[in-house]
């Protein structure tokens, strides 16, 4: 099968699949949102947008909507025009009635925020800081205050430095671990718990 004729299968199945999404969305009475960004492999930062419902089954569903780039503009204003441009034919003004983000202000800012711009048009979308980083902010705060967590966790990042800095030292863990350390990103929750359980599950001394 060739590359062409893939693509036009894939196309026709995301097609199929984005309509069958909005006949249920158009069917149901109320529904919210849940937006995050993302960098991905080629730097473009993507915007995932995520809609959650309840069907005509009374079955409570989670729909992803796609990536949109917004690598050249991320202002709240820009935001708000891509939510509304995807959320047109939904009646967003009477049907929206929760929105979910991260704390960062282009996005909960309570005048010029995402969340305040689409209350204009959809007064009834209340807004959720994000559980997931609520919880990560408290973690990281409660980390912070413990020296010997603070000790812990530079040591766990300064492992990931070490080793991702030196092509020698890498070649070193393909050859005797087979397993490399996976890079730290600040902005990913889970980076940490990632290396740890690297470290501690497949970095296991060796007879």
């Amino acid at each position: 099968m060739s590359k062409s004729i893939r693509n036009d299968l894939i196309s026709c199945i995301s097609e199929f699949l984005i309509n069958q999404i909005k006949n249920e969305i158009k069917q149901c009475k109320f529904y919210s949102i849940q937006i995050d960004d993302t960098t991905d492999i080629s730097q473009k930062t993507q915007c995932s947008i995520i809609i959650r419902y309840v069907t005509d089954k009374s079955e409570l569903v989670e729909r992803f909507l796609g990536f949109h780039n917004v690598s050249e503009d991320r202002t709240a204003q820009v935001l708000f025009n891509l939510v509304n441009s995807v959320l047109h034919e939904f009646d967003i003004e009477n049907k929206l009635v929760g929105q979910c983000y991260d704390g960062a202000c282009v996005m909960s800012g309570n005048l010029t925020g995402l969340q305040a711009r689409v209350k204009e048009v959809a007064p009834n979308a209340l807004f959720t800081h994000c559980l997931a980083h609520r919880l990560n902010l408290v973690l990281q705060h409660g980390c912070s205050i413990n020296a010997k967590c603070r000790i812990f966790f530079a040591n766990l990042t300064g492992i990931d430095a070490y080793f991702h800095n030196s092509t020698s030292r890498t070649n070193f863990v393909d050859t005797i671990v087979g397993k490399r350390i996976p890079q730290f990103v600040q902005t990913r929750w889970s980076s940490r718990s990632t290396i740890l359980h690297t470290i501690v599950n497949e970095w296991s001394i060796q007879d």
